[in-house]
């Protein structure tokens, strides 16, 4: 995808992603639960860390949660305590419920000034928009559990409700509604799930990091394991039963 404004270049991962749907996820499909538990390592090679999600995480403030926001200035959310030239983005389109993610790019540095995908206004209200899509930080809950887990942070259309408001504490970014904090250290596997017409179960794994990575898969008490490896989409099928 080309930004002719900044005349930046973006390789976007997600619409071969979307095409394994088109191939494999016939018409009349029913999107089914996928409980994903993979957590991956924040901080590998640096090329690891670049384009993995923000989430909402029980707050601790560690490194992972401690950012920088100069409003004026640059009005970028920088991951302060790690590598300055990290910052969070949203995707080119302007999709809600899009995930927020690090910055990433093929040189040096990330944060790029001219890139309105990397800049922000962050409102007295709390609120926390997007300066190239006018949509709000908001809060995918992906988790029930208050103390377990944790929540991808998306695109959501601006509306006056408590998980778009957020709390500056002193570097940590804290949601009003989940008590959470914004965390740098999400999961780099996304995967979701179908019953098809016909029965079959169809999954679709995408490893967008740097590293392979094995996972496990289950089905009811079946289970097998799985090479996700670097940058790799595939899909996985099955009949039900």
């Amino acid at each position: 995808m080309a930004d002719i404004d900044t005349q930046d270049l973006y390789f976007n991962p997600s619409y071969y992603f979307i095409g394994q749907f088109s191939k494999f996820v016939p018409p009349k499909s029913i999107k089914i639960g996928l409980q994903k538990t993979i957590r991956t390592p924040l901080f590998g090679s640096p090329p690891f860390l670049h384009g993995g999600d923000i989430i909402a995480e029980i707050c601790t403030g560690g490194s992972s949660q401690l950012w920088d926001f100069s409003p004026n200035a640059t009005d970028k959310l920088i991951l302060s305590k790690q590598i300055p030239d990290i910052c969070i983005m949203v995707p080119p389109p302007s999709l809600t419920g899009a995930n927020i993610f690090l910055s990433f790019t093929y040189d040096t540095p990330s944060c790029n000034p001219t890139r309105l995908s990397q800049l922000f206004s962050w409102l007295p209200d709390g609120h926390i928009i997007s300066k190239q899509t006018g949509l709000c930080l908001d809060v995918e809950i992906v988790d029930s559990t208050k103390n377990q887990g944790y929540d991808f942070i998306v695109s959501e259309k601006c509306e006056n409700k408590p998980s778009q408001i957020w709390i500056n504490e002193q570097g940590k970014i804290r949601n009003v509604a989940l008590d959470r904090c914004m965390d740098a250290g999400g999961t780099y596997i996304h995967a979701t799930a179908f019953k098809t017409p016909d029965g079959e179960i169809v999954t679709v794994v995408e490893n967008i990091s740097d590293n392979n990575w094995e996972f496990k898969l289950k089905y009811k008490n079946n289970a097998t394991k799985v090479l996700a490896p670097a940058h790799s989409i595939q899909t996985l099928k099955w009949e039900s039963f």
